[in-house]
């Protein structure tokens, strides 16, 4: 993480328009508690290579390869976390987005492609709900590198929450329902996309 915070601090000096991508795998406890550690590694060697070739494509001109670890080769931040430094810089003569768009766009793409890439594994580990959540942050003048990380991985936790919400079947959203006084009660919290998505189930 040191390592990617001297990346970000660097760009942040550069001045230059940037943004910051977190990815947090989901489910992947799962894979591990299930399919073994071996095939959870393999998983994240697997997905480290995508996100490396989707960022280094000479045809991606808004990306920037900024995938770092401790190994030099799966893109991890630790855990099953991943990072990517957005280039927002590049301006074609007709270009009127801002960086906000660009990063929008680039996310979009990201979430498309990292869809395709869930398609091509093995159900057995698509049947663990295995999946990924993605937030991101756009640098704005005067912002530090812990601010704007923050902000991403805030972005992400909110995500992962409404993902989360998303996968609860209509019986798991009755009970959750059911007994959310009692859960309140003891200091449990409930998050509110969670329980939103559960009401109206």
């Amino acid at each position: 993480m040191e390592y990617w915070k001297s990346l970000v601090s660097e760009r942040i000096e550069s001045e230059e328009d940037f943004g910051v991508v977190f990815i947090d795998l989901n489910a992947f406890k799962a894979v591990n508690d299930e399919l073994g550690h071996d095939e959870g590694n393999a998983l994240l060697a697997e997905f480290g290579t995508f996100l490396k070739a989707k960022f280094t494509r000479a045809t991606d001109a808004t990306a920037h390869q900024g995938l770092m670890s401790s190994e030099g080769d799966t893109g991890r931040l630790g855990g099953d976390e991943f990072g990517i430094l957005i280039d927002l810089s590049k301006r074609l003569p007709d270009d009127s987005e801002t960086p906000e768009e660009k990063m929008h766009t680039s996310v979009a793409r990201l979430q498309q492609d990292i869809s395709i890439f869930l398609k091509g594994l093995d159900s057995s580990i698509t049947d663990l709900n295995f999946g990924a959540s993605i937030g991101a942050a756009v640098w704005k003048p005067g912002m530090t590198c812990e601010e704007l990380i923050q902000k991403a991985d805030q972005a992400m936790n909110v995500r992962k929450q409404e993902d989360k919400a998303d996968r609860l079947t209509p019986e798991e959203a009755a009970r959750l329902m059911a007994n959310l006084p009692l859960l309140e009660k003891a200091g449990i919290r409930i998050p509110d996309a969670i329980k939103r998505h559960a009401s109206a189930e």
